[in-house]
């Protein structure tokens, strides 16, 4: 299951809450007994019912295979996102920087303002507005 979070949601609620919402949607698609492995060392599912399965660990997306291939799916899927997004919204470079503050997004934003997919909470982008 591949989801997706709107940047109008991540605005309205946070980056914080918005990747634990887009987990527990996920999880309705997982096995109900196994271990929830994320990568990093933040638990976005504390104080959840998931809290007691989640693994943590740093560098889990280059050791262990299923993480490796979610990892891949979310990246494959971001990319032909922002293939859609750069005909929509030319300019920016999403085809290249894919949504990462390059160089070239940077000028782009700096010239161009955000546009409505950017997020506004972004710290960049919140202090040109």
């Amino acid at each position: 299951k591949i989801v997706t979070i709107s940047n109008k949601h991540i605005d309205k609620y946070g980056l914080t809450y918005s990747i634990r919402k887009g987990i527990l949607e996920i999880l309705d698609y997982m096995p109900k007994d196994k271990a929830i492995m994320l990568d990093g060392n933040f638990n976005f599912l504390k104080n959840t019912k998931f809290e007691e399965r989640v693994l943590l660990e740093v560098g889990a997306d280059s050791k262990y295979p299923s993480v490796m291939a979610a990892s891949i799916l979310a990246k494959v899927e971001r990319d032909k996102l922002m293939r859609v997004l750069e005909t929509k919204y030319s300019g920016y470079g999403f085809k290249s920087n894919v949504g990462y503050g390059t160089a070239e997004h940077r000028r782009a934003l700096s010239e161009l303002g955000p546009s409505v997919i950017h997020r506004k909470s972004f710290k960049p982008i919140k202090g040109q507005l």
